[in-house]
């Protein structure tokens, strides 16, 4: 009984962490992402076993569009990776990719309530973007240690 109770956990567990953020790829099929506003950077994980193109960025539609999928050639079977997009206007979203035999969905119409954050903000008084930096991360060089790592801020 434990056991059952176990494994029907293990099966509901990606859906319960990742929630729609969890997009399923596949070998044989492209999984089309469509955002809201041109993307202009990508982030992805593991860029050997999934494959990101941008659909075109000749066009205003094509800007908007990514194409994931699993590679011919990847040899896992539970693979997992992160995708993030940024879009023009600083907007971040963040992804799950699942390798999946055949994928349940293979458009998603991305929606600006999905987004994680924002890079940029309006200022009250100027209305001029402003970067919000994030925290130093915990392993960079501070400048008071003698090593020869660099930290670029």
């Amino acid at each position: 009984m434990v056991k059952k109770i176990f494994n029907i956990l293990i099966f509901f567990l990606p859906v319960l962490c990742f929630g729609q953020d969890t997009i399923q790829v596949a070998k044989m099929y492209k999984t089309i992402m469509i955002f809201p506003e041109p993307v202009s950077e990508t982030i992805l994980g593991n860029d050997l076993s999934f494959v990101l193109e941008q659909h075109s960025k000749d066009t205003d539609y094509g800007k908007r569009i990514l194409k994931v999928s699993y590679n011919k050639m990847g040899k896992e079977k539970n693979a997992h990776t992160n995708l993030v997009a940024i879009t023009e206007s600083g907007a971040f979203y963040e992804f799950i990719l699942s390798k999946s035999d055949k994928p349940s969905k293979l458009t998603y119409n991305i929606e600006n309530k999905n987004k994680s954050f924002s890079l940029k903000t309006e200022s009250a008084n100027d209305k001029k973007p402003i970067v919000i930096e994030n925290e130093k991360h915990k392993y960079s060089n501070d400048g008071e240690t003698g090593s020869d790592n660099i930290n670029i801020e």
